[in-house]
């Protein structure tokens, strides 16, 4: 996938998103499921207070909200999202708390000429304990850049820390293929057309009820997410389906990062 496309594709999101953060943060307010699950095992770890969490593309920080309500020890959390529009909610729920910080951040590179296969540098440093990816996967274009930014955020952990990143399901939900918009359509009329023979098997187009803007979404199925985690310094220790109302909507991948082990970011094949 070209850069010129990557960049088209990103921006999509970005406009949805501020269309409709208020409409989409009062459908996202309730925990996952699968959270306890993450929760339970981070607990067996036995791990070191306060816990240090990042949280990359936070939203509206609902699993701020999460870890405020079922963590028993201290954290500190920073919570990262490109959408002013949501980080405003989150701030405005979280206003004066000290543990919990949210901050402005584009994972993916604005200039048009660079390849999107190295995540914005200004990822923050940590170390962390947990650096988790809720949701975010999916709108992230590119498997280069899938496997870059996971780098990235691997790269963050101290040793034995955790990594939990999820996969989006929809592409195995009947479901989602009623929102499935046609690339020809939104291609119709515009000046920045998006080349379909860029696009990766996978790459789709979803609608919102409400909105005549679309969502750019990325299915990861199984295999890819072996590839994404492949030659990665961490090891699997657990991995579930959970969430929606068919239980399984998302694949949960839970990853310790393994002592000693230093991390180089993949670079482009391209």
């Amino acid at each position: 996938m070209n850069p010129k496309t990557q960049q088209a594709l990103s921006a999509v999101n970005r406009d949805f998103y501020e269309a409709v953060a208020d409409e989409f943060s009062a459908t996202r307010r309730d925990p996952w499921p699968g959270w306890e699950r993450v929760l339970a095992r981070i607990e067996e770890l036995e791990p070191p207070s306060p816990l240090e969490v990042l949280d990359l593309g936070c939203g509206n920080g609902r699993f701020a909200s999460f870890l405020c309500d079922r963590w028993r020890g201290d954290f500190s959390y920073l919570g990262v999202d490109s959408s002013p529009s949501l980080l405003r909610i989150a701030r405005e729920a979280f206003d004066g708390s000290r543990q919990i910080r949210f901050a402005e951040l584009d994972l993916l590179p604005q200039d048009p000429s660079q390849p999107l296969t190295s995540p914005s540098p200004a990822l923050p440093s940590g170390p962390f304990d947990l650096v988790v990816l809720f949701g975010l996967l999916h709108h992230v274009p590119g498997f280069e850049t899938r496997r870059a930014l996971l780098a990235e955020a691997a790269s963050r952990l101290r040793p034995r820390g955790l990594l939990v990143v999820t996969a989006w399901r929809f592409g195995a939900s009947e479901r989602f293929e009623k929102r499935t918009l046609d690339w020809d359509s939104f291609n119709r009329g515009r000046s920045d057309p998006i080349d379909p023979e860029e696009l990766e098997p996978g790459d789709h187009l979803l609608g919102w009820a409400t909105s005549a803007l679309p969502r750019y979404c990325h299915f990861t199925d199984r295999d890819e997410m072996r590839a994404l985690l492949d030659d990665l310094p961490v090891r699997q220790i657990h991995e579930f389906d959970s969430d929606g109302k068919s239980g399984d909507l998302n694949h949960y991948c839970v990853l310790e990062r393994i002592a000693g082990d230093s991390i180089s970011i993949p670079s482009s094949t391209e």
